[in-house]
């Protein structure tokens, strides 16, 4: 091997594609056991659980990986997602809100909120953070539209609404 570390994470990684997810587990385990430690490799872990079904492990997988490599994004992404398919929102909602507030822009992040809203049953929020996504990507209609919908739901608490009504006046502006 020129890297044996790599042959083994590139093997993994078609072990996933191909739905080997015993394999795949075994292969970064190895990994892990001969000292090799990388985000990607735990990210790799938690998605191999993730799609093997095994929804707790992976969102454990996850919040370990996080505690440990906390500015690696892409587990950032991955923990809200499989707190979703553990049908925890509250809790996948609170993961983002942590990593929007280190970045406030991010267009991923706003997706993954607007979704974890809607599963909780939040409208004014999943509209919210669905016309701050289109704002972040340039679509002012698209903005307005979303921030006109959260304006008209009911389940959102005075400082939310406030939030909602003073943003909405704000795109409105940009877009004329």
């Amino acid at each position: 091997y020129a890297s044996e570390a790599a042959t083994r994470y590139g093997l993994a990684a078609a072990l996933l594609r191909a739905r080997d997810f015993d394999r795949a587990k075994r292969e970064l385990r190895a990994l892990e056991a001969s000292g090799v430690q990388h985000p990607m490799i735990a990210a790799m872990l938690g998605q191999v659980l993730l799609q093997n079904g095994e929804i707790a492990a992976a969102v454990a997988q996850y919040e370990r990986a996080l505690a440990q490599y906390p500015n690696h994004w892409q587990l950032r992404y991955d923990l809200p997602e499989a707190l979703m398919r553990a049908n925890e929102p509250r809790r996948a909602l609170a993961s983002i809100e942590k990593s929007l507030a280190l970045r406030p822009c991010d267009v991923m992040l706003f997706e993954l909120a607007a979704r974890a809203s809607a599963q909780a049953g939040f409208t004014m929020r999943q509209h919210r953070f669905l016309g701050e996504q289109y704002a972040q990507q340039g679509n002012l209609r698209g903005a307005i539209d979303q921030f006109e919908l959260a304006a008209k739901a009911t389940d959102g608490d005075y400082y939310e609404a406030s939030y909602v009504e003073a943003r909405l006046r704000e795109l409105k502006r940009d877009w004329q």
